[in-house]
């Protein structure tokens, strides 16, 4: 199954992403920007350095002390609770066919950009279509537990080496200020990379995106709703139950065989279903998607028509995931626990 939804200029569908505006508008607006791109990189990489600043690269308390505390400053306001791509910079590739993944905004900058370590270096650079490119030296947190990475990146023994070697950060800001795409590069300097920084061989990927460890604990933990929430949320039980109901229905639709991380094999603009987190942020869209009938697609791209059962119980499933999210996420911030780095935007 292959979620086809609207989000700015693209239309995700199947086994590819269509572009449908012109080659130099896909994304960013045209016209003039509406922020002054020099002050606001400043501030955004000053928050970056402040909540994830260098440190040896399996330092775990470093790397929780980041994760929890990103999107509480410039970075959050920019990335917000919108959708944000990320990937390889490719540089080689116009945008329509760059391999990029789609994240809800406060859960990619507490997923994926924690995995960085910043110095402050930052260059910017601004585009005749109002886009400011945000570009910052940071290095990857290579040497971290395997459940502290948000799937096996070690999948494809290629992706490990790219974000060893990456060095730089690029974040591209619409004329409105908001961050719409993320990059990572080793075309920046490797100036400050940490002394003895060197490869790390990761696990053996054994073909399972989540798995339990020598202790029982589900893996990758920083995808569980445990790892988000307090534990004292009320909901969270009947939330963690109720994901394993729709994921069960996406299983059932082939969701499978496309949404997970190796997905840029069928489509070039992915969304992940594949852990809890990153189904909490592609919940609305999935069922915007089972709704318009938009899905799911084969392998050829041609629409297949859902079992009339399933799709009732697809979005029946669905729509109390959603609603147990809101009430998850509202409890966390009318009892001031600090464990959501931003309000979530609405899912409805």
């Amino acid at each position: 199954m292959s979620v086809s939804m609207t989000k700015k200029t693209w239309l995700l569908g199947g086994i590819a992403a269509v572009a449908v505006a012109s080659a130099g508008a896909t994304m960013f607006a045209n016209g003039s920007p509406k922020v002054d791109g020099p002050a606001t990189a400043a501030k955004i990489v000053a928050s970056l350095t402040e909540r994830c600043p260098m440190a040896t690269p399996g330092d775990v308390a470093a790397f929780d002390t980041c994760r929890t505390t990103i999107g509480q400053g410039p970075e959050g306001e920019a990335v917000g609770t919108a959708s944000v791509l990320w990937g390889g910079e490719q540089p080689e590739k116009a945008l329509k066919d760059k391999n990029l993944t789609w994240f809800r905004g406060d859960l990619f900058l507490r997923m994926y950009v924690s995995l960085y370590m910043f110095t402050g270096e930052w260059t910017g650079e601004a585009r005749d279509d109002g886009t400011y490119v945000i570009r910052t030296q940071a290095y990857f947190r290579n040497e971290l537990p395997p459940g502290h990475f948000p799937y096996p990146f070690w999948h494809s023994s290629a992706k490990w080496d790219a974000y060893e070697k990456s060095n730089q950060i690029s974040l591209y800001l619409s004329p409105d200020g908001k961050v719409k795409m993320v990059t990572r590069h080793s075309g920046g300097s490797d100036s400050a990379r940490p002394a003895g920084y060197k490869h790390v061989e990761p696990p053996v990927f054994a073909g399972q995106w989540n798995w339990r460890d020598e202790s029982g604990q589900a893996q990758p933990q920083v995808t569980l709703f445990s790892d988000l929430y307090s534990a004292n949320n009320p909901h969270l039980g009947e939330l963690d139950q109720r994901y394993r109901a729709f994921a069960l229905n996406l299983r059932d639709a082939d969701c499978e065989s496309c949404h997970v991380p190796d997905g840029h094999k069928l489509m070039r603009k992915l969304t992940l279903l594949n852990t809890p987190l990153h189904t909490a942020g592609e919940v609305e869209a999935t069922l915007r998607s089972i709704r318009e009938s938009s899905m799911p697609v084969n392998k050829q791209g041609d629409k297949v028509k859902l079992d009339p059962a399933l799709r009732e119980t697809l979005l029946r499933n669905g729509d109390e995931f959603r609603r147990l999210l809101n009430e998850a996420d509202a409890w966390e911030l009318s009892n001031g626990t600090g464990r959501l780095a931003r309000a979530a935007a609405p899912r409805g």
